[in-house]
C-alpha cells in the first residue's frame, strides 16, 4: 500500500477557527489504553501453534508452530479504541510483552459500512505497548472480497484497525441548519519521533467535496465549502496549504439519510491531468423537530349543550427518516359549558381524569414520504383512558349518581409536511370528532 503523501487535519471543533493558521495543533501518537469493552477470550495455545477468534469474530490470531517455547495461556480482551483514527474496537492481548520465536498472523475482519468510510487499500494496523504509545504498520494483504486485513506481529501487546485517511466532522449528528467543520485526517506519515499537524496539504493534490454525490452539495444535501486555503509553510520539502471545509445541513430533511459526505482525492499526472486516487466517506446523521399541538373540544351527554376540552402538546422527531415522539404534555380536560335541558341540569368533574386527547410515545402506521420536503403521517395507539364524570340536577331535588366515562383516548392522525413552516389543520375523523392540529417548526 502506498502511503507516502500527505498529512492532513481539519479543525474539529468551533473554538478551533480562533486558531492561528501559522500554528497548526498538534496531537501526541499516544493514547490512553482503552478499557474493557467485550467478552473476554482466552485458549491454550503450545509450540505446536494453533489460532484463537475475539468473541465478536473481528480478530484473529494464528500462531505457527515453534511460534511459542512452551504451553501459554492466550487471552484477547476487546477494548474501547483510542487509537488516531482507529475504527470499529481495539484488542488488548496477554500475557502482554510476549516475543514471539516466529512472526505470528494476526487477521482483522472489516465491515461494509467501514469499507465505505476508508477503502480498504488504506488501513493500517495499529499496535500500541504499555505506555500508550502507537506505531503503525502496513497489513501485508488486502482481501477485498473476503473483507479481511492480514498482518504479522512479534510480540503481544494493544492492537486497532485503522483509516490511515479518513474523514471525520466535528459533530457526527446536526439539526437542519447547523453547520459543523470537516477534517480529513491522514496519518500515514506517523513515526515513532513525528506527530502529525493540522490541515497540511499539498498544493498538486486536488480533493472535491461532495454531499449525497452532489459536488459542493445543494439546497436538498446541505452544502461543503472551503473556509480557508493558504499557503504557509513548507512540509518535507513542499508547498502545503491549508483547507478548512464546513458542512451546513439543509433546512429540511434530506431525501438521503444519513448525509454521505465524501471527499475524492486525486493527484495530478505529468501531463497536468487529474487521476482519481481514492475516495472516502463519513456519514452525518440530520435531525428536524417539529412542536405538535392538539385541541379537541367535545360535547358532553347528547342534547344536554355541555362543551369540554382537552389538548396535548409534544415533539416529533424526525431521524434517518424514522419518527418519534418525545417531551409530551397532556393537559388535564376543562370544561368550557356545563349543559341544560328540559329543567335538569349537566355537571361534569374533570378531577383526575385524563380527557380523551392522551399522547404516549407509541405510534403506528408511521410513514415519511421521499419528497422534498418530506410527508409526515402517523397515528397514535389507542389505550382506554377516564373522560369525565357527570351527574344530573332536576328541579324537585332529583339528583343522579355520578357517572364515569372511561372510553378509547382519541387514535389521533398526524399529518403534516415537514417544510419548515408553521401549519394548521382542521382534522375530521368522522362523526363528532374533530379537532385541531397545529404544526410549529422547533429551531
Amino acid at each position: 500500500m502506498k502511503k507516502g503523501f500527505i498529512l492532513w487535519f481539519l479543525i474539529i471543533t468551533t473554538s478551533a477557527y480562533a486558531q492561528d493558521p501559522e500554528q497548526p495543533r498538534e496531537r501526541a501518537d499516544s493514547t490512553a489504553i482503552g478499557k474493557a469493552d467485550g467478552t473476554l477470550v482466552t485458549s491454550a495455545i503450545g509450540p505446536e501453534g494453533g489460532r484463537i477468534v475475539s468473541d465478536d469474530k473481528m480478530v484473529e490470531l494464528i500462531f505457527p508452530d515453534g511460534a511459542l517455547a512452551k504451553p501459554t495461556t492466550i487471552s484477547i480482551q476487546p477494548t474501547t479504541n483510542n487509537a488516531p483514527n482507529g475504527t470499529g474496537k481495539a484488542y488488548w492481548f496477554e500475557p502482554s510483552g510476549t516475543h514471539f520465536a516466529k512472526p505470528v498472523k494476526i487477521i482483522f475482519h472489516f465491515t461494509e459500512e467501514e469499507s465505505e468510510i476508508c477503502p480498504p487499500e488504506w488501513m493500517s494496523l495499529g499496535i500500541q505497548d504499555k505506555s500508550g504509545k502507537w506505531s503503525f504498520m502496513e497489513y501485508e494483504d488486502v482481501d477485498s472480497t473476503g473483507r479481511t486485513l492480514t498482518g504479522y506481529i512479534h510480540h503481544f501487546s494493544g492492537v486497532s484497525n485503522l483509516n490511515s485517511v479518513r474523514i471525520s466532522a466535528g459533530n457526527h449528528e446536526l439539526r437542519v441548519g447547523d453547520s459543523t467543520v470537516l477534517e480529513l485526517i491522514d496519518i500515514s506519515g506517523m513515526t515513532d519521533s513525528v506527530t502529525y499537524n493540522l490541515a497540511e496539504l499539498y498544493n498538486n493534490t486536488p480533493v472535491l467535496w461532495y454531499a449525497n454525490s452532489v459536488l459542493h452539495g445543494n439546497q436538498n444535501t446541505g452544502r461543503v465549502r472551503i473556509i480557508e486555503m493558504r499557503n504557509f509553510r513548507t512540509y518535507r520539502g513542499y508547498r502545503t496549504k491549508v483547507i478548512q471545509g464546513m458542512y451546513t445541513a439543509p433546512f429540511y430533511l434530506p431525501k438521503i439519510a444519513p448525509v454521505v459526505i465524501s471527499a475524492e482525492i486525486y493527484r495530478t499526472d505529468r501531463n497536468g491531468r487529474r487521476r482519481l486516487r481514492k475516495k472516502v466517506k463519513c456519514f452525518i446523521n440530520i435531525i428536524d423537530y417539529y412542536e405538535a399541538t392538539v385541541l379537541y373540544e367535545f360535547p358532553g351527554r347528547v342534547g344536554m349543550g355541555s362543551q369540554l376540552s382537552d389538548s396535548a402538546i409534544f415533539l416529533v422527531q424526525l431521524r434517518n427518516r424514522r419518527i418519534s415522539v418525545r417531551d409530551i404534555g397532556n393537559s388535564p380536560p376543562k370544561i368550557i359549558k356545563q349543559g341544560q335541558r328540559a329543567g335538569c341540569k349537566e355537571f361534569h368533574n374533570v378531577e383526575y381524569a385524563q380527557g380523551p386527547v392522551h399522547v404516549t410515545s407509541t405510534i403506528r402506521h408511521d410513514s415519511l414520504s421521499r419528497d422534498y420536503p418530506a410527508e409526515v403521517y402517523f397515528e397514535f395507539v389507542t389505550a382506554k383512558v377516564h373522560w369525565y364524570k357527570f351527574q344530573y340536577r332536576c328541579r324537585g331535588g332529583t339528583v343522579t349518581e355520578l357517572v364515569s366515562v372511561d372510553e378509547d383516548s382519541l387514535p389521533i392522525e398526524i399529518n403534516f409536511i415537514a417544510n419548515g413552516q408553521r401549519q394548521q389543520f382542521n382534522v375530521n375523523l368522522g362523526g363528532e370528532i374533530k379537532y385541531k392540529l397545529k404544526i410549529v417548526p422547533y429551531r
